[in-house]
């Protein structure tokens, strides 16, 4: 579920700084869910990676942090009223720069968290997964050539989108309909969730009370959050292992060969 979240939480940090002015070593992280992220303990970095002198890729990590201020330790707490009593927001903001840290943002970020050092230990393990991250597949794309790699991803791309319609259409007709709730301060239910689901396609709607783009109470801002995530869930639930590739080549265009090969890289398999 946070892979999902990751979608509009590296847009919003793309929107701020597009994939074309980061350079090697630049790292980016972000919080906010007005900028696409999920809740204020979940930090999102992005690192670019770079080849021929352009971004042709991104590695990113979300992770829940410990502490992130806020009315209460473990920041979110469920009485909080507004964001500001859940913890420090943090729109998306330039972090590193050729891989050293802004200490004027880390003194920030350490100042407003209850476990100081464990969130910097976390930071740096999210760094060091990014950094990992954006060498192997810089490596990969060294090897396969950049012409290689892009026709590989978009038939990465393309197997998911054919998989997932293949599962979607496997559904019987009609549709089906499911719902919860979020619970309030006051035990009535605050944030209605309804999820509807044919065969055809997914549909998942988020309705918050009287119909309002945030609600008071923790996770108030998550709305559009919750329908990503809750439509993934649905998605890899109805596919479930049906995305494997198969290792096989024989019968694959050109550019299904080149993914399958890819795929069987060590660093592909550990990621799957």
């Amino acid at each position: 579920m946070l892979l999902g979240g990751m979608i509009p939480a590296v847009r919003g940090i793309l929107d701020r700084f597009p994939a074309q002015n980061m350079q090697d070593g630049d790292g980016f992280l972000q919080n906010d869910p007005w900028s696409g992220g999920t809740h204020l303990p979940d930090i999102i970095i992005v690192r670019p990676v770079r080849a021929d002198d352009r971004t042709v890729a991104l590695a990113a990590t979300i992770l829940h942090h410990q502490d992130v201020g806020g009315l209460a330790a473990g920041s979110v707490p469920p009485d909080a009223r507004d964001i500001f009593q859940e913890g420090l927001r943090i729109p998306p903001v330039q972090w590193r720069r050729a891989g050293t840290e802004d200490a004027g943002i880390a003194a920030i970020l350490a100042a407003n968290s209850r476990a100081p050092d464990l969130l910097r230990g976390d930071l740096g393990a999210q760094w060091a997964a990014v950094s990992l991250g954006a060498r192997e597949v810089g490596e990969l794309v060294q090897s396969m050539g950049l012409t290689a790699f892009a026709a590989a991803s978009d038939a990465l791309i393309d197997h998911a989108r054919r998989m997932t319609e293949a599962a979607l259409g496997r559904l019987p007709d009609g549709v089906a309909i499911a719902e919860d709730a979020l619970d309030g301060e006051d035990g009535r239910p605050r944030l209605l969730l309804d999820g509807a689901v044919d065969h055809v396609a997914v549909s998942v709607l988020g309705h918050l009370a009287g119909d309002e783009d945030e609600v008071a109470g923790a996770h108030g801002r998550m709305e559009r959050q919750v329908r990503v995530l809750l439509a993934d869930g649905v998605v890899v639930f109805l596919v479930g292992h049906g995305m494997r590739l198969r290792r096989s080549a024989a019968g694959k265009s050109p550019a299904q060969k080149t993914l399958v090969s890819m795929m069987s890289t060590p660093l592909m398999r550990s990621t799957r």
